[in-house]
C-alpha cells in the first residue's frame, strides 16, 4: 500500500518554508549588504576611509560636532544626558553643543579630549 504525501495548504507552517527557500537561493553578497544596509553602524565597517581623530577637526567645530554625533547616537546618546537635556531634540542638543564648542579655546578643547585636567 502507496501512502500518498500530505499536501497542506495555507497552513502556517508552510509560510516560514517560503521564507527559508527565498534565502537559501539569495547570494550571500546580497544577504550581506541587506545587512549592512540595515545597520546603523554600517559606515563605520567601509574600511576605505580615512579615519581621523576628533581633534583633527579642530578648526572646523561644526564637523568636529558633527563626527562626535556619529560616534555616540540614538538612545545610548539620550542615556549619557542629564535629565534636564533628555527632553532636547537633536537639534537643540546640537545647537546647545555648538555654543560650548564655539567658545572653548583649542588648548581646551585638547584637554578634554585627552581627558586631562587644564591647570
Amino acid at each position: 500500500v502507496k501512502k500518498k504525501p500530505k499536501v497542506t495548504t495555507g497552513s502556517k507552517t508552510s509560510k516560514p518554508k517560503i521564507k527559508k527557500k527565498s534565502k537559501k537561493n539569495s547570494s550571500p553578497q546580497t544577504e550581506d549588504k541587506g545587512k549592512l544596509e540595515n545597520d546603523e553602524d554600517a559606515e563605520w565597517m567601509d574600511l576605505s576611509l580615512d579615519l581621523q581623530p576628533i581633534s583633527a577637526y579642530m578648526k572646523n567645530r561644526d564637523q568636529m560636532l558633527e563626527e562626535m554625533f556619529k560616534t555616540i547616537k540614538g538612545e545610548k546618546l539620550r542615556s549619557m544626558l542629564p535629565e534636564v537635556m533628555k527632553k532636547c531634540t537633536f537639534e537643540e542638543l546640537r545647537t546647545l553643543c555648538l555654543d560650548q564648542l564655539e567658545v572653548m579655546s583649542k588648548k581646551r578643547i585638547q584637554h578634554i579630549l585627552t581627558g586631562e585636567e587644564m591647570m
